[in-house]
């Protein structure tokens, strides 16, 4: 199976948060949902934003940040309403060090999130697990 790191999801969750093998973070689908209540933001930007941070939070544990994503899959339940006011959020979180990126909609997501957000983050440090 080669050298591989877990980072564990949430409680009782059936799934790791991210997979680390060798200097490549495979990370699971985020929510919007703040970990310390479960609760989702109420708009767009407030996901986005939540998802990205949660995102960030787990490429912390396996010793990267979100500006070491080199690629994304974003799911949009509203892709002509949400698009424009997700990309600026994007933007904010990621600045001029853009990943690759894929925006498909979606019929619907669990607990009816409005956006969810995988990726696979590249490690260049000597911290990276």
């Amino acid at each position: 199976m080669g050298n591989r790191t877990f980072i564990p999801g949430p409680a009782n969750a059936p799934y790791s948060s991210a997979v680390c093998a060798g200097n490549t973070v495979y990370l699971a689908g985020a929510l919007g949902r703040d970990p310390s209540t479960g609760q989702l933001a109420g708009t767009i930007e407030g996901q986005t934003d939540q998802c990205l941070r949660n995102l960030a939070a787990t490429l912390h544990q396996a010793g990267g940040a979100l500006t070491d994503m080199v690629t994304a899959t974003v799911y949009l339940t509203h892709f002509e309403r949400d698009y424009k006011s997700y990309n600026d959020v994007w933007r904010r979180h990621f600045g001029d060090r853009l990943p690759a990126r894929a925006t498909v909609e979606i019929k619907s997501l669990a607990q009816g999130a409005l956006i969810e957000i995988q990726g696979i983050a590249v490690l260049n440090r000597a911290e990276a697990r």
